[in-house]
């Protein structure tokens, strides 16, 4: 389990994004590393990280480097023209 359960990180969403335009699907990824579903499940959320190993496969196959397993997602604010609209819709 991770240090801080719960806590995605960078990696975590890169992981994500596999599955999405359907890269691969989370049961064969799951096969193909000899891990269960419910623990790339558990990747992907930020409760558990993958083995240095398996990062090492992870980076092989689609890139995902291994330090971003370490740094917390990138906060992107909505843009402006978003904010805007909801300060709008607010009443501010």
């Amino acid at each position: 389990m991770s240090d801080k359960i719960g806590r995605r990180s960078k990696g975590s969403e890169r992981l994500e994004r596999l599955f999405a335009p359907r890269v691969i699907t989370k049961t064969a990824l799951a096969e193909s590393l000899d891990v269960s579903p419910q623990t790339v499940w558990q990747w992907i959320r930020g409760y558990a990280r993958p083995t240095l190993e398996h990062m090492i496969i992870l980076k092989k196959r689609f890139g995902i480097n291994p330090v971003d397993w370490a740094k917390p997602p990138t906060f992107q604010p909505a843009p402006v023209r978003q904010r805007a609209r909801a300060s709008a819709a607010r009443g501010a």
